[in-house]
């Protein structure tokens, strides 16, 4: 039997297995959907202060558009 876990943005109920899990230090947070998980990540986005969160925000944008780059090329080479 699945045990029911709540989301933490909506309180809504869905089986365990199902919906977004982010683990963060020793906090679990748990959402039923993707928009549950990016409101509340947004929500706590809003409340950092700006200078706590501009390097590991200057550092993930440039990991991803590094990637981004790889991509273009993969794409350049095949035409």
């Amino acid at each position: 039997m699945t045990s029911k876990m709540r989301c933490m943005t909506c309180g809504r109920f869905f089986p365990e297995g199902q919906g977004v899990s982010l683990k963060i230090g020793d906090d679990s947070l748990l959402f039923h959907s993707n928009s549950c998980a990016f409101k509340f990540v947004r929500e706590v986005l809003l409340e950092v202060d700006r200078e706590c969160i501009t390097g590991p925000l200057e550092d993930t944008k440039k990991r991803f558009n590094e990637k981004i780059k790889l991509l273009d090329e993969k794409k350049q080479k095949k035409i």
